[in-house]
């Protein structure tokens, strides 16, 4: 399997949190495995700052050396992906560091921000955590990797690329996902994924098959 203008790419690997899309191809039967990690977790398993490692990736010899590749070849000989879950599990339980989070108003932001819609602001955000803009983008940025700004709109691109497979029309999903307009939403889409959103939601976009596996 080759990225599109790239070289074949390690059998394992991380992908920090990333504004970039990476477009693969193959020509033979693959499988893949993984799992995410919360932007602010970074620190507290590989203890670099996650405004260190945005739109960055490596593959797990560059990145832990030996112990990345006893990881990867304790995962490829695993006989199922609930065995893959527990040997990464384990791993990553391994190397957290023993301290608490420093700023655990910006943990929750993040959180928030993912799951909780009420927040369509970076003032709002700052407000509701008792810090000024400047504090809060700064703490934010160290934390999440990007700006609030920008990690709002990744996350409301999320929720619109999950309703893929849905009745809905694009001007209905960009307003249900708190995009101004459709042309925001199209500029948005666009930027993030590298197609048009009439192209992605059609179902011939490459590898929309497998949003939902």
């Amino acid at each position: 399997m080759k990225e599109k203008n790239e070289q074949s790419p390690s059998l394992s690997g991380i992908q920090f949190q990333t504004t970039q899309y990476r477009r693969f191809i193959t020509t033979e039967s693959f499988g893949i495995f993984g799992a995410y990690i919360y932007p602010f977790a970074v620190p507290y398993f590989f203890n670099i700052p996650s405004s260190q490692t945005s739109n960055l990736a490596f593959d797990f010899d560059t990145f832990l050396s030996r112990p990345g590749r006893e990881l990867e070849e304790q995962i490829m000989l695993a006989g199922n992906n609930y065995k893959r879950a527990e040997i990464l599990s384990a791993f990553l339980i391994a190397r957290l560091r023993q301290n608490v989070l420093k700023d655990d108003r910006i943990a929750v932001a993040i959180r928030n921000v993912i799951h909780n819609k009420q927040y369509r602001t970076v003032a709002q955000l700052a407000d509701a955590y008792n810090l000024s803009a400047r504090q809060f983008d700064r703490r934010f940025k160290e934390s999440a990797g990007f700006s609030p700004k920008t990690y709002m709109r990744l996350t409301r691109l999320q929720d619109a690329l999950r309703q893929y497979n849905t009745d809905k029309t694009l001007t209905q999903i960009a307003l249900e996902c708190g995009y101004y307009d459709q042309s925001h939403f199209i500029h948005d889409v666009k930027e993030f994924t590298g197609y048009h959103p009439g192209f992605y939601f059609s179902g011939k976009a490459e590898g929309t098959e497998y949003r939902n596996t």
